[in-house]
């Protein structure tokens, strides 16, 4: 049952409105992958959840606040990708598309966002120092 409940003369609110957004380093992540076309399983397997992980979902939906320390890891490495890619493209969003899944000889022929979606956080580690290196960082 949803709905206010009085509490010393106060109102309480039972459970987050629908409406939540995520903020801070999860907005962040969200509005990457939203920007990069990810499926919310995609987005569920870099934070390092399985995909349909109830969790997962709410974090995504910004009902949950407090993210673990690996899902804070993983998120910012995929922002810091992102934030890599658009110096290098100037935040042209249709090439940074086309670095994510264009299939390298690193990675046995398949695409950075390939093997970012094998979901351990080593594979996000490599594509970020493949963006460094591109940098000239």
């Amino acid at each position: 049952m949803k709905g206010n409940w009085p509490l010393a003369g106060r109102a309480v609110s039972q459970g987050p409105p629908e409406s939540c957004e995520p903020r801070g380093v999860p907005k962040v992540f969200v509005d990457t992958c939203r920007r990069w076309g990810l499926e919310t399983d995609q987005q569920l397997t870099l934070l390092g959840y399985q995909p349909g992980d109830s969790i997962g979902i709410q974090v995504l939906r910004g009902r949950v606040r407090t993210l673990s320390r690996d899902a804070t890891d993983r998120a910012g490495y995929v922002i810091a990708i992102s934030v890599g890619l658009a110096i290098l493209y100037g935040e042209n969003i249709a090439a940074e598309k086309r670095w994510l899944r264009h299939e390298r000889a690193a990675f046995g022929g398949r695409s950075p966002l390939d093997r970012m979606l094998d979901g351990d956080m080593t594979a996000l580690i490599i594509v970020n120092g493949m963006v460094e290196r591109e940098r000239g960082l």
